[in-house]
């Protein structure tokens, strides 16, 4: 029950008080969102083109949408490279793998192969033979 209860956050934009809810756990965050909030504010302001809190925080919040399609898009790529990069190592994996599979059975169908020492196994410090 007490995970439901909802807290005020008191938070200064552009010097004035205001108060709002959240939940206990997230009010840390939403005290940075604040911040951030205000040091937007604060910079449409300061530019002088805009007049009247109303408008400065309009405009802050188109700003920050606009950031925030940015860094979504810019990950939706990256995201898109990760997953191609993951794919093509797969695709790697598997052919080595099938690779491999190949070679020890036509290991076992070779009686040549049945004379020779195993593989050497390296170590950082002497080469040992495979137990």
């Amino acid at each position: 029950m007490s995970e439901d209860r909802v807290s005020r956050v008191s938070v200064r934009l552009l010097d004035r008080d205001t108060r709002w809810p959240a939940p206990p756990r997230s009010a840390a965050t939403c005290l940075d969102s604040a911040e951030y909030l205000d040091s937007k504010m604060r910079e449409v302001r300061d530019s002088g083109k805009v007049v009247g809190l109303d408008r400065i925080a309009v405009i802050s919040a188109l700003n920050l949408a606009n950031e925030l399609i940015k860094l979504r898009k810019h990950g939706t790529a990256l995201d898109g490279d990760v997953g191609a990069r993951l794919q093509k190592l797969r695709e790697r994996s598997r052919l080595r793998s099938s690779a491999a599979s190949r070679w020890n059975s036509e290991q076992r169908d070779c009686p040549l192969l049945d004379d020779l020492a195993p593989p050497a196994v390296f170590d950082t410090v002497r080469v040992t033979s495979r137990p």
